[in-house]
């Protein structure tokens, strides 16, 4: 477990000289003899969230000259581990790219080894990529799609879905049923399909890779850290996690985010010859061994405190849950196993680094901002009726003044 933090640190904004020290380490994912990518160029539209800036840093570590593309807001440490290295052009996503004059320069004439594409979520994006690239001056385009592709199609057996599932129903009212209720995964697998097409007219090859949650450090929609902090405070507040009673035990699909890094770097490394064999499809990509929640639970408070920790089974349909997004369960990654070289991270050390990077920056300088949105949607949408003892709790275990004292719930 982890103790408590006794030391007091100084308001110093230290995010640079972190995130040099985390650059320099030896070895990006495994200590692993990185490949040679220097005289190859490398387009990443986003590369400064979550996924992105982890597949960022393994580029510019593996030597490859890359540009990303992105509306210019950076993310945790993004600023210093990644922006310093890389040509970084602001352009919105949401209007054509034929609009965007630096990211024109910058491609004319430009032979681009792999496009990575973290932030198309629908067909219009990748669209105006499609029409905005040269097929021909691009060897790949990796698509990061996501598992609730699964969410819009029929699926006719019980096992973790598999690629080939992802079909849409060939009745329109249906299709339209089903594609009304999933808008997002609507989108991803219209995203797939103008790829899909733009091949058979002659565009460039492309890899989907369909997602499940993603877990790890610096993910900033904050579920896996909501549930952490909460379980810290199991010892202070008077608030069992609930956990809906029909995902109880219930199996799902995650992947750690190092991982996915990992694969796309690989996948970028592909000689022609290998790259061949996989292009043009889609790959599912989850750790082969599923959680559940309570086991997500479980993991977290082991790691975190000594006391004994229960969570409620909730009847309700309202009930409080960050994982999973999908409702078809998982997924099967055989077909990563097989082609992709897919052996991903064990849990237990996606468990310790996770926990332990949230403990960190619960008391590390440079990470002030994160502290302050997680300590406040805890307290506004969680803990709101124990909130001067989650208050308390905070300042006693992270040793952080909060500016509170004598503090009210009503406040």
């Amino acid at each position: 477990m982890i103790g408590r933090h006794t030391c007091t640190w100084n308001i110093v904004f230290l995010g640079a000289a972190l995130a040099l020290i985390e650059t320099c380490k030896a070895g990006y994912l495994s200590g692993e003899k990185k490949v040679d990518g220097s005289g190859k160029n490398v387009l990443v539209f986003g590369g400064n969230g979550f996924m992105g800036a982890s597949t960022v840093q393994g580029l510019i570590q593996d030597g490859y000259s890359v540009t990303i593309v992105n509306r210019g807001n950076w993310y945790w440490d993004s600023r210093y581990r990644i922006k310093p290295h890389v040509h970084s052009i602001i352009c919105d996503r949401k209007k054509p790219l034929r609009g965007c004059k630096e990211l024109l320069d910058k491609l004319e004439g430009l032979k681009l080894h792999a496009v990575v594409d973290f932030s198309a979520y629908g067909p219009y994006e990748v669209q105006q990529a499609i029409s905005t690239l040269t097929a021909k001056n691009v060897g790949m385009y990796v698509y990061i799609s996501s598992d609730s592709v699964y969410e819009v199609c029929i699926k006719n057996h019980d096992g973790p879905s598999v690629e080939t599932d992802a079909v849409r129903p060939t009745d329109e009212d249906i299709r339209e049923e089903m594609s009304s209720k999933d808008s997002y995964g609507n989108r991803k697998l219209q995203g797939e399909e103008v790829l899909s097409e733009s091949v058979q007219q002659g565009g460039f090859p492309y890899v989907a890779l369909r997602l499940p949650d993603v877990v790890g450090p610096r993910d900033s929609t904050y579920r896996w850290w909501i549930y952490q902090l909460w379980i810290r405070m199991n010892d202070y507040v008077d608030k069992t996690i609930s956990l809906p009673r029909y995902l109880n035990n219930y199996p799902m699909s995650l992947v750690y985010v190092e991982d996915v890094a990992k694969v796309i770097l690989n996948i970028i490394a592909l000689d022609e010859s290998r790259f061949e064999t996989i292009k043009n499809e889609a790959f599912n990509l989850a750790h082969p061994e599923t959680l559940t929640l309570n086991q997500l639970f479980d993991g977290i408070r082991e790691r975190t405190i000594d006391s004994k920790f229960n969570y409620t089974l909730d009847e309700s349909n309202n009930a409080i849950y960050l994982f999973p997004s999908v409702k078809k369960g998982p997924i099967n990654v055989t077909k990563a196993e097989l082609h992709l070289n897919w052996n991903p991270t064990p849990w237990e050390t996606v468990f310790s680094q996770t926990v332990k990077f949230y403990e960190d920056v619960m008391i590390e300088p440079g990470y002030g901002q994160q502290r302050t949105e997680i300590i406040n949607i805890l307290a506004r949408e969680i803990i709101y009726e124990n909130r001067s003892l989650f208050y308390k709790g905070i300042q006693e275990l992270y040793n952080l003044d909060l500016g509170f004292h004598d503090i009210k719930d009503e406040l």
